[in-house]
């Protein structure tokens, strides 16, 4: 099973996610307008990092949720 990490990066709407194996498939996503968000599923990935909500707060990002179901982890941001 794969895991990752979220890392900010300051002073930017960056955030660099670090796995511990290649993904094995190109991940999918979408976004919307009201409330705003951007949601990322990533295939064959599980949740490593112990926890479901990751706060951020730097620039305009201030939490990314984070759901496993499946062989599929999916982050909110």
């Amino acid at each position: 099973m794969k895991y990752g990490t979220l890392i900010p990066v300051p002073r930017s709407d960056v955030v660099r996610i670090e796995l511990s194996e290649p993904l094995a498939a190109v991940p999918k996503g979408f976004s919307v307008q009201t409330p705003p968000r951007i949601a990322i599923d990533l295939p064959g990935v599980g949740n490593g990092l112990g926890r479901n909500t990751v706060e951020i707060n730097q620039g305009n990002l201030r939490t990314v949720n984070v759901a496993q179901a499946g062989d599929r982890t999916r982050l909110v941001l």
